[in-house]
Formats: C-alpha cells, sequence, structure tokens
C-alpha cells in the first residue's frame, strides 16, 4: 500500500515481502542458506521500520574446508529502521581427528560433533562453538577446525602442514569452480567435502535444485567411494504441508510428512 502527504511531499508506505514457502537464498562465500517467512516494510520517505522474520529452511556456513549443516535458524526483525536483525542460529560438522590415549603409545581415530551458535544481531553477531565431547574446550574446537588436533602439542609431523594444504585446496574449489558451477547450472544449493591427502579419500559433492516450485532434488555423491549416492526429495502437497523422501549412503530409505502451522 502508498499513500502520498500532500503537505510534507512523502511517501508514506505499508509493504510486505512473502518468502512462506522458501526458495528465496542467501549466499555468499561463507553461506548458502534457503530462508522462508515474511517482513514488512512500514514507514515514511527513506526510513522503514522493518519488522517480521526469516527462519532457516536448509542450508550450509562454511569455514574452511569444514560444511556446518544448519539445523536451525531465526533472523527477527523488530520494528527497527536499520537492517539488522537479531539473529538465532544453530549449525553442526562432524571433525574426524586422532588422539592419544592416557598411557597408550598408539593414536586412535575418533570423531566428535561441533555446533556453531550464533545470536546477537547481523552486524554484531555473537559467535560460539560447543561440541558433543563435553571435555573440548572452544580453544580445542579452534586448534580442530585449523589443524585437526586439540592442542599444540598435537603438532608433532608434517601431516598438520599437510592438513593445511589440503584445507587451502578445499577452499580453492568452493571459492572458484563451485561458484562457478552454481551461477552456470543455475543450481540453488551446492557443497563439496574433500580429504585428497592420505590413504582413504574422500569427495562428497552435493547439489540441491528447485526442480518446479513444489519439488526440490537434492542429491550427494563421493566420487572416491562405492556407497550409494544419497538424496533428499521434497514436493509441497498444499501450503505448509511437505513429503519429504530420504536415502542415506547406506541405502537405507525414509519418507516422511512435514506440517507446518500458523497460530
Amino acid at each position: 500500500k502508498q499513500q502520498e502527504d500532500i503537505r510534507g511531499g512523502n511517501v508514506s508506505y505499508d509493504l510486505e515481502i512473502s518468502a512462506e514457502e522458501g526458495n528465496i537464498w542467501l549466499t555468499n562465500e561463507d553461506a548458502n542458506v534457503e530462508l522462508e517467512g515474511k517482513i514488512f516494510a512500514k514507514g515514511t520517505g527513506n526510513v522503514p521500520q522493518l519488522s517480521g522474520f526469516f527462519e532457516t529452511k536448509r542450508g550450509f556456513f562454511f569455514y574452511l574446508d569444514h560444511t556446518f549443516t544448519i539445523e536451525r535458524g531465526v533472523f527477527k526483525f523488530t520494528n527497527s529502521p536499520q537492517l539488522n536483525p537479531e539473529i538465532n542460529l544453530r549449525a553442526m560438522t562432524r571433525i574426524q581427528y586422532k588422539y592419544l590415549p592416557d598411557n597408550d603409545s598408539k593414536e586412535r581415530d575418533t570423531t566428535t560433533i561441533v555446533y556453531l551458535n550464533v545470536d546477537g544481531t547481523m552486524q554484531e553477531p555473537e559467535f560460539s562453538l560447543t561440541s558433543s565431547d563435553p571435555s573440548l574446550t572452544e580453544a580445542n574446537i579452534i586448534l580442530l577446525l585449523t589443524l585437526n588436533v586439540k592442542s599444540l602439542e598435537g603438532i608433532k609431523s608434517l601431516e598438520n602442514v599437510n592438513r593445511l594444504s589440503e584445507k587451502a585446496i578445499g577452499y580453492w574449489i568452493r571459492q572458484t569452480l563451485l561458484r562457478e558451477f552454481q551461477k552456470t547450472f543455475y543450481v540453488d544449493a551446492i557443497d563439496l567435502e574433500t580429504k585428497l591427502l592420505g590413504s582413504q579419500k574422500t569427495a562428497k559433492l552435493t547439489v540441491g535444485k528447485y526442480i518446479s516450485n513444489n519439488l526440490y532434488l537434492g542429491v550427494t555423491h563421493d566420487i572416491f567411494a562405492s556407497s550409494k549416492d544419497e538424496f533428499e526429495i521434497e514436493y509441497k502437497v498444499w501450503k505448509g504441508s511437505y513429503i519429504i523422501g530420504k536415502r542415506n549412503e547406506e541405502g537405507r530409505y525414509n519418507l516422511g510428512v512435514r506440517f507446518k502451522f500458523k497460530y
């Protein structure tokens, strides 16, 4: 809606920006996120008051060669004249690393889940890192993400230097080849998880795209593995109702229904 104030010469407006069915993407070098929701812009002249919220539907955050899968997220606008929503977001990734148990001379492999939590506002975000292993501090987690060790004492060979080289390769692939692929083929979501050095190589390519307004298809293929391709199919039956089908790398299928209610 639009009204003109004849005396002041200003234009009053009341706009609704709706993305209730998703398919609105926030894409940059650090993120690839699909949003859904609705916001309102109301005001006079060039000072709008923004209200409403966007929720994350699916997507990733990137740090070097690590991909954080978004579990949930809300961007809330509270009648602010600035594009500075409140943020509440949680994402996760899995990290494989080697550790030396107490009273043991042989290293062992283990996996931990790392959670990225974002609070605050878009202009002043507050980040925190936690883990499924309560013994890991935030400093331990940062070292795991960067050097794949829990502490500086774990740097004993060139393996960690090679690990940095691998991260640099993965970062370059994501920022150049994948971005160009995404623009050329109009892909909505794309990611590549790599482990190119060492005996067990992996290169998991994930591609997602809306085939139509009602149908989303995502496929994950590991170039070096003999495991089955993973896929996700989401079909919108009607507004707020979806049928979701998935297959994991072990070939197991899962079928479900998702409803979204307004109250």
